[in-house]
């Protein structure tokens, strides 16, 4: 192979190495900002407009730079591609413990504006420098190279969850990516500093940046003990666990006690909080009113429950269900499982998994922790429920009018357990319980006594009466009403309220001045040159950033995942540089644009089961769409003159984040969001200024 033909697999190798390093590290910096903060939405809108921010300045210097040294472009570049990645594992870290404690602690929105504007300094910085050096190449290695970085993205996007799942250490991950990028930055300027006798400056570059790379991820493991012994004097850190809304983390004290904490809050403290809802287990247990039961619990592992279970001499077998292998093993090493075998199983997938395979018809099935489930917003889980108990069988969820107030578990989402079932009511003796079953239940303590009675002398165990009546002083009623929460929609997020209330004043006020700024833009200031140029390529940046961050809201207020999902929603918007290579398929551009028209719609379409593929799909044509748009625009001679065209897109990233989620949604303005999105894509449909065909 020749020497061109080796550069150019270089060159592309390179890219998409960048693309993968750089959305890991945004990744890895959103999801550690989501965990430290309690608001997932305002969390992710404030990091990615810093990200844009500094993106916007990070292409700008590039430019500048390259205009006044043009020379020397290709050592500036490498050096920065050097120096940069080390630099990035600063704005994991900066994410990771800002604010230390040992400095002094800061809370609300203080802290998180500081903690989001400085971890996402350096990564946005290195992401501006890599657009602008993209710009800066001639057409087909330019389209070459975005290619293959967006690439990097999309694969970045959807194995970075994978990995942070299977691996402990995430920014060890993040350091061996800017490893590769530090090389690939060595061996594409390698050839130019031989000619310019740079060689031994290039290597200790390298030396440098590798060090501190090391040095990075041997910090933040010393750092996790700083942090949690200052965070909770007393208590030693053990591991922390990845979940799909946040972190959690186990702590331990030399006494034996645990403390779990949910993105920061406590979450679980063992053995204080272990006993919490076996008041009701043995009401619950009798409602199939049959021998050898059966028990499925989606619960904790610490939990004592499935011991008191395998106490009662009707019960054959009691099925545990925890969707982390972590904490399992860290109950197992402290021994706080129940040893019965052949009586007591383990498993540890997701709920809806785990019931969509299971054979067995059980007696009972026990929601108790909603966070395990994956889809929180989403009834599936009632409907596998009803279809793997047996016809007598009955579901036990918690009570979302008794939430306790330490949990952030996502059951505010919760779906109505009774539109899959014919009755609920709630479980005597223990008011946090709901029953839920398509049979008859009962809270007559009489009654119960008599099955009590019946199944335990089936095993020679003889129970005296009146056990139950000593136990619970709930009224006897044959059938309570059903619990309110349960029986309706109890799904009132803001986005719906948005859509129905109307504005306030002085946002329609707000929002007449941006329409008659944005026509003054377009129709008289914008219409020829740089200046249309230019605001065509802000315009699609404010488009695509403000539309994604309205979507990504929309999901998070009903899906509740919002932290597991991020990197896939980012990686989707590596679909620009695919939509510069299908421009050149006919008629393609007027469908994408058709989509990307649509997509605003979406907005309207979060409750559905599907929601999810639809708005990744939804993501990815708009990017396609968005690239097609910037790439008309990159044919302008004129504006190719330099690499401004990166910078003026970021820049209309960050004002699409503070008008639409900061500006508009805030204040109930979803419905008027949604018809200026509309309006904003219309030129592209129709072939309007600045979006015509190449001059």
């Amino acid at each position: 192979m020749s020497n061109k033909g080796q550069a150019q697999y270089r060159n592309m190798f390179s890219f998409l190495i960048t693309g993968y390093f750089v959305l890991l590290t945004i990744s890895f910096v959103l999801r550690e900002s989501i965990a430290r903060f309690e608001n997932p939405s305002l969390t992710t809108a404030l990091v990615l407009f810093f990200l844009s921010l500094w993106s916007a300045a990070g292409a700008m210097l590039s430019f500048r730079a390259n205009d006044h040294d043009k020379e020397n472009k290709s050592f500036v570049l490498t050096g920065a591609l050097i120096f940069l990645p080390p630099a990035a594992l600063i704005s994991v870290l900066s994410a990771m413990f800002f604010p230390m404690p040992a400095i002094g602690i800061m809370n609300g929105l203080p802290a998180l504006v500081a903690c989001a504007a400085f971890s996402t300094l350096w990564i946005g910085v290195f992401s501006g420098l890599i657009m602008a050096m993209l710009f800066s190449m001639k057409d087909h290695e330019r389209l070459t190279g975005e290619l293959f970085y967006c690439s990097g993205l999309i694969i970045s996007g959807i194995t970075f969850p994978l990995l942070s799942d299977r691996f402990n250490s995430a920014q060890a991950i993040i350091a061996m990516a800017g490893i590769l990028v530090i090389a690939a930055a060595i061996f594409a300027g390698i050839e130019h500093f031989k000619r310019r006798g740079f060689k031994a400056l290039l290597w200790t570059m390298a030396s440098c940046a590798l060090l501190l790379d090391a040095c990075g991820v041997y910090t933040s493991q010393k750092l996790f003990h700083i942090y949690w012994k200052q965070m909770q004097p007393g208590w030693s850190y053990v591991k922390s666990i990845n979940t799909p809304t946040g972190r959690m983390t186990v702590l331990d004290k030399k006494d034996g006690k645990l403390l779990v904490l949910d993105n920061g809050a406590p979450r679980w403290q063992i053995p204080q909080d272990s006993r919490k809802d076996i008041a009701g287990m043995l009401p619950v247990t009798l409602q199939p009113n049959s021998i050898n039961l059966q028990i499925l619990i989606i619960a904790s592992p610490f939990s004592q429950i499935p011991q008191f279970l395998l106490e009662l001499p009707y019960v054959a077998e009691v099925n545990l269900l925890c969707p982390y292998k972590d904490l399992i093993m860290v109950a197992l090493s402290k021994e706080m499982l129940p040893l019965a075998p052949g009586r007591f199983f383990i498993s540890s997938m997701p709920p809806e998994e785990y019931l969509q395979r299971a054979d067995p018809r059980f007696d009972v099935i026990m929601i108790l922790e909603p966070g395990f489930i994956r889809n929180p917003g989403n009834s599936q889980i009632y409907r596998l429920a009803s279809e793997r108990i047996a016809p007598n069988g009955v579901v036990v969820t918690l009570n979302t009018n008794n939430k306790q107030p330490a949990i952030p578990a996502p059951e505010d989402n919760f779906p109505p357990v009774g539109n899959y079932f014919k009755q609920t009511m709630p479980v005597p003796g223990c008011t946090t319980l709901t029953m839920a079953a398509n049979n008859k239940l009962t809270g007559n303590l009489n009654e119960l006594e008599d099955r009590l009675s019946k199944v335990t002398a089936f095993r020679g165990v003889i129970m005296p009466r009146g056990v139950l009546t000593t136990l619970y002083s709930l009224p006897e009623n044959e059938q309570s009403p059903p619990s309110p929460s349960l029986v309706g929609d109890i799904f009132n997020g803001r986005l719906q309220k948005c859509v129905m209330l109307p504005p306030p004043l002085a946002v329609i006020l707000l929002l007449i001045m941006c329409i008659a700024g944005y026509i003054a833009m377009r129709f008289f200031i914008s219409r020829t040159g740089n200046y249309a140029l230019g605001f065509g390529t802000f315009e699609n940046g404010f488009f695509t950033m403000g539309l994604f961050l309205l979507l990504l809201i929309a999901y998070q207020q009903d899906k509740g995942d919002l932290y597991e999902k991020t990197p896939v929603f980012i990686g989707m918007l590596g679909g620009v540089a695919f939509g510069r290579i299908l421009l050149r398929v006919p008629s393609l551009k007027t469908i994408m644009a058709t989509i990307s028209c649509l997509c605003p719609l979406l907005l309207y379409f979060n409750e559905i089961d599907f929601f999810y593929p639809i708005l990744l799909s939804g993501i990815f044509c708009m990017a396609v769409s968005a690239g097609m748009a910037e790439e008309i625009l990159a044919w302008r001679v004129t504006l190719m003159k330099n690499e401004s065209l990166p910078a003026l897109r970021y820049f209309g990233h960050t004002c699409g984040i503070i008008f639409f989620p900061f500006i508009l949604f805030e204040a109930n303005g979803v419905l008027l969001s949604v018809i200026l999105l509309l309006l904003l894509r219309l030129p592209l449909l129709f072939s309007a200024m600045p979006y015509q065909k190449k001059s």
